[in-house]
């Protein structure tokens, strides 16, 4: 929870006067353009940095404190592995030092490493690792223990597309099995994707908050891809109720549509249809963060 949290670093005012409440076993994206204040509010909440006024509890205790750091997994913008250690005692050293202990411990860690997609690597360095393959060894680290908050400051960072929809199928399980996810991100289709709450963040403001489509309202606009190009003239005519974007050429096969929002869709696909059109996709056009916070 955030209760008129500000922080200042040197002389600039990165957070101002933020309150909000993050729900538990949700994926709250924290979404912003870069220097939104994005990675400041999670070292905030990890305790890394102490905010100038107002306050911040982590399940009903003051960031900072030992009780607050307990409840957290954090992965940070640059893991900070140990290079020359191996995957396993990477996990297993962290879990230490978070003050974790028990049995079966090598247990869980496998089967991280293996959900990861680091089976067989138990043993290896870590400096002979990808940068992919350090993200998810950090990641699986970070999980460890199953921690009932997590925070996690842009997981898909470096990460090729296999990688990043096996984080994505991740963070989900995790919510799903209790956790309360809060993860930053400057990339809207990601956020839309993982998202069971948005909290959009402009000039360490709070702009706006709630479901995305309600924050960024993606479906101002839809982008139509064809199966086979067709004539400009064709689509206008198909489309003449819509205000089309389309290209100065005789012939296109992506085009955008502005709507008035998801209502519109089924209507616009029939008229493409009618008009002899073959649309293949019709997805969320021109995501833009200014569009928040009206």
């Amino acid at each position: 929870m955030l209760r008129d949290l500000s922080v200042t670093l040197g002389s600039n005012d990165v957070l101002s006067d933020l309150n909000y409440v993050f729900p538990g076993s949700t994926v709250t994206v924290v979404l912003g353009p870069n220097g939104a204040g994005k990675t400041t509010l999670l070292r905030t909440l990890i305790g890394v940095i102490r905010p100038g006024k107002g306050e911040a509890f982590v399940m009903d205790h003051p960031v900072g404190s030992s009780v607050a750091k307990s409840k957290i997994g954090y992965l940070a913008e640059v893991p900070g592995l140990y290079e020359r250690l191996s995957a396993m005692d990477n996990i297993l050293f962290h879990a230490r030092m978070r003050g974790l202990q028990g049995e079966g411990f090598k247990e869980e860690a496998n089967g991280l490493l293996k959900k990861y997609g680091l089976g067989g690597f138990e043993k290896t360095a870590v400096h002979k690792f990808s940068k992919g393959m350090k993200q998810r060894l950090a990641l699986a680290r970070t999980t460890f223990g199953k921690p009932p908050i997590l925070l996690l400051d842009e997981p898909t960072s470096g990460l090729d597309p296999d990688g990043s929809e096996l984080v994505i199928r991740s963070i989900r399980d995790a919510a799903r099995e209790g956790a309360s996810v809060i993860m930053t991100t400057h990339n809207a289709y990601l956020a839309r994707r993982v998202s069971d709450a948005v909290f959009l963040l402009k000039g360490g403001r709070v702009a706006s908050s709630g479901a995305f489509d309600d924050v960024l309202r993606p479906f101002d606009s839809v982008r139509v891809k064809l199966l086979v190009p067709a004539q400009t003239s064709k689509i206008r005519d198909a489309l003449a109720k819509f205000n089309l974007k389309l290209d100065d050429t005789r012939e296109v096969g992506e085009f955008l549509v502005t709507v008035s929002g998801k209502a519109d869709i089924p209507s616009m696909i029939k008229a493409m249809i009618d008009g002899g059109l073959q649309p293949v996709t019709v997805e969320p056009g021109e995501i833009s963060y200014e569009g928040g916070g009206k």
